[in-house]
């Protein structure tokens, strides 16, 4: 069931805070059937890709980020390629002619 942003009631719409839409893990659940949150990044050229890896690097570093919620998890980790992490594929996808017509749209 997905929660949305407000719920009307009588007079002012309520808002829903982000840590009550955000999935967290299932500790009751093995690591292979987590829910996961999955996405990709495309990106023109290797250095927006390496700005974004050195950026999300960052947020990993942040100790004020909570990372049992899955999206914030998925978003600090994706500075992790193959070279840093053996079986690890990055989720950001240097390709230029699709960056320029994702962004044509």
């Amino acid at each position: 069931m997905k929660k949305k942003l407000q719920i009307k009631s009588k007079g002012l719409p309520k808002w829903v805070s982000p840590e009550e839409r955000m999935w967290v893990y299932d500790d009751s659940v093995s690591q292979e059937k987590q829910k996961w949150v999955m996405f990709y990044v495309v990106v023109p050229d290797q250095d927006t890709k390496e700005q974004l890896e050195a950026g999300f690097e960052y947020l990993h570093d942040n100790r004020l980020i909570d990372t049992d919620f899955m999206a914030v998890n998925a978003i600090v980790h994706s500075y992790l390629n193959q070279d840093r992490e053996v079986g690890c594929k990055s989720c950001i996808i240097v390709d230029p002619k699709l960056y320029k017509k994702l962004t044509s749209i």
